[in-house]
């Protein structure tokens, strides 16, 4: 655990202040069902429409610390409300508790009748663990959200895609041996089949919209993604963004393939 702990720090300290806040966004804490949430509030907005935040960090990693700076911009830019939940992480909690977590917030925010637009936005790891909510909405009956967006998405636990290798001297990040460690901590005692999304099959699922770099070891599980999914949702979108490192606007807001996905991700929500 001492490994762990080292690692969620890092991740916090080297991802949290790369750039300052927007200015005009407000935050504040909220707990939803025994969840802690955060609010990010855009001084211009919409106020019928709320995107629920799921972050990455492989399911052992991640936290308000982490994304808070990033995801003022996502607020201020999409002119919409985000939530960020405070999803239970690996390996003390593994596979359902964020599920279940997420799912809560989810059912939660349906019981507000002021919240006629919900979406889903997860980068990374937070990716997968939106398939699995929405596919754990679809299992419990419930409206699913308006639509979805997926930045860099983690969605195969068994990281064994052929661009793991092909992309594996251009992408700094992710690396295979990381992110099965990350899988086998994330799985707990269940098998890898009883947890990824190739092994359930979803009848229905929102339009989605998936941005990936081109470089990305994810790249192969994002088209295979977007080539599955299309068989049940056709408005299914994969954005390939040329020298784009993972989840790059968290490393940078400012660069021009953030600033062009805020935009992809802003027309694609509206």
């Amino acid at each position: 655990m001492e490994a762990v702990t080292l690692e969620r720090e890092d991740f916090d300290i080297r991802l949290g202040n790369l750039y300052e806040p927007h200015a005009d966004v407000e935050i504040y804490t909220e707990n939803m069902n025994g969840i802690t949430t955060h609010w990010f509030i855009p001084r211009k907005r919409k106020d019928n429409a709320v995107a629920v935040y799921l972050h990455g960090g492989g399911y052992i990693m991640g936290s308000i610390e982490s994304h808070r700076n990033m995801l003022t911009h996502f607020a201020a830019n999409l002119e919409m409300r985000v939530l960020f939940v405070e999803y239970r992480l690996a390996p003390e909690f593994p596979y359902p508790s964020g599920v279940d977590d997420a799912v809560r917030v989810y059912e939660y925010l349906l019981q507000q009748t002021q919240m006629d637009n919900i979406f889903l936005i997860g980068d990374s790891a937070g990716g997968g663990l939106t398939v699995a909510a929405i596919r754990s909405i679809l299992g419990k009956g419930l409206q699913l959200p308006k639509a979805v967006v997926l930045l860099s998405p983690w969605i195969y636990l068994e990281a064994d895609a052929p661009s793991y290798k092909m992309n594996r001297d251009s992408d700094p990040i992710i690396s295979q041996e990381r992110v099965k460690r990350y899988a086998e901590m994330y799985r707990g005692a269940k098998s890898i089949d009883e947890v990824t999304y190739e092994d359930f099959s979803l009848t229905s699922f929102p339009p989605v919209l998936i941005l990936i770099g081109a470089g990305e070891v994810l790249l192969d599980d994002c088209r295979d993604f977007h080539a599955s999914i299309s068989r049940v949702q056709p408005n299914s979108v994969l954005s390939i963004h040329n020298n784009a490192l993972h989840v790059w606007p968290l490393t940078d807001i400012h660069s021009f393939n953030a600033k062009y996905a805020l935009a992809e991700m802003k027309a694609f929500l509206s």
